[in-house]
């Protein structure tokens, strides 16, 4: 199985001049504890996750100001074993997937946990 099988896309993303409120509540419009920060030409300039900004007492700052600027990206040939190393190899929980220089996903733990729920069957109880 590939990264791009399991990734989700489109990706909900937000531009460098975004505020942390616009972000919070992008996330939770959205329903994604992820948003990846592009810039004017659409490159990855870091991720904000609901942990950055969890208790954060201004949320006037600029995303910029926030935001994870080392960002650990998959190819969506990659399989996901290769995806699901990177992750551990890293301690993170999101990784971009980026497909000739262009943001085309993101893939999450969760999306992992998703692909175990959907395909292992659960046990009957007897």
């Amino acid at each position: 199985m590939q990264v791009k099988d399991l990734m989700v896309s489109p990706v909900v993303a937000t531009t460098v001049e975004s505020d942390v409120a616009y972000v919070r509540e992008l996330m939770e419009r959205k329903g994604v504890s992820c948003i990846p920060i592009v810039g004017p030409a659409g490159e990855v300039k870091g991720i904000i996750t609901t942990d950055d900004i969890i208790g954060l007492p201004d949320e006037s700052l600029n995303a910029t100001e926030v935001m994870a600027r080392q960002v650990f990206a998959v190819a969506p040939t990659d399989s996901v074993q290769a995806a699901a190393q990177e992750m551990l190899s890293r301690n993170v929980h999101h990784l971009v997937v980026m497909d000739n220089g262009k943001l085309a996903g993101m893939l999450s733990s969760l999306d992992f946990v998703r692909m175990v729920a959907e395909e292992v069957p659960v046990a009957s109880r007897p």
